[in-house]
């Protein structure tokens, strides 16, 4: 299926070369339009593969704009037009994140290679996009709180438990340092544990604990038991962060002391029926 283009240039002389052009080397072209406004409403309708976007268009509304909202509200990658090299309006253009530049007038084998490399890097931020919701949405839905960071331990991701336990606003979350958001307590000598980030990413390897407890924002402290592994680039294995899990075992504690209260209980009741039945001596 051939690729669609949408050519957006208030010259008709370079848009009709242009098209003739680009339908000799087996593109589909499937409107030439002569300003922003009216590419943004043709996008409402109809979603070409590719924009070739004039910075310098005709109306109120000029290139760059146009390119910005349909990047934004409708995902679809954008090749600058241009026959300036003015300074401010390259500045401005490169705010938009485009997909390539072609000055004009327009090399057909130049265009060839940038709109085939433009749909390349679509294609393949959009592969990305989705596995990062696949990944977000999978982390979000599960019972366990999960914290990731990048590899200098700033986080990047919390999921609703994580931020019911520490009793934060995702806001005041991300961006932050693992250290500053998390507060957690040897349980057995009450001194602060240092962060375990450092220790992941430098030991490549997942360390488990299960007796800590967390002090969160509010100064509450909740036993957990917690899990902290590297992130690996899938490509290469280097690692690139680390994934932080745990979980509130309060009722876990409490049942663990309550059954440990009736074996004492049920010990010391043994030991009296013993006296009673006269197995052991009376002191």
């Amino acid at each position: 299926m051939a690729v669609t283009i949408l050519i957006v240039e208030d010259e008709w002389i370079i848009c009709n070369d242009l098209k003739d052009n680009l339908e000799n080397i087996g593109y589909d072209v499937a409107e030439v339009l002569p300003s922003g406004k009216d590419a943004i409403q043709y996008i409402k309708n109809n979603k070409p593969d590719i924009v070739l976007m004039d910075i310098v268009l005709q109306g109120g509304m000029d290139g760059i704009t146009a390119a910005e909202k349909i990047q934004k509200c409708y995902n679809v990658p954008v090749i600058y037009l241009t026959a300036h090299s003015n300074t401010d309006t390259l500045d401005r253009a490169k705010l938009t994140n485009p997909f390539g530049y072609l000055v004009k007038p327009v090399k057909i084998r130049e265009a060839h290679i940038i709109i085939e490399m433009a749909l390349a890097k679509h294609e393949s931020e959009r592969k990305l996009k989705e596995r990062e919701e696949w990944f977000s949405t999978t982390l979000a839905s599960i019972g366990d709180a999960v914290i990731t960071t990048d590899r200098k331990g700033f986080v990047t991701f919390l999921n609703p438990v994580a931020l019911v336990l520490l009793e934060l606003r995702l806001e005041d979350a991300i961006g932050e340092h693992f250290s500053e958001i998390m507060h957690i307590l040897d349980s057995q000598t009450n001194k602060e544990v240092e962060s375990p980030v450092a220790t992941v990413i430098n030991e490549k390897r997942v360390i488990n604990f299960i007796d800590h407890i967390l002090v969160n924002s509010k100064g509450r402290r909740i036993p957990i038991g917690d899990s902290v592994a590297p992130i690996k680039n899938g490509e290469d294995n280097i690692i690139v962060g680390v994934v932080f899990v745990f979980s509130d075992i309060s009722e876990r504690k409490r049942i663990e002391e309550e059954n440990e209260k009736l074996i004492r209980e049920r010990e010391k009741a043994l030991e009296h029926l013993k006296i009673l039945r006269g197995l052991l001596p009376i002191c």
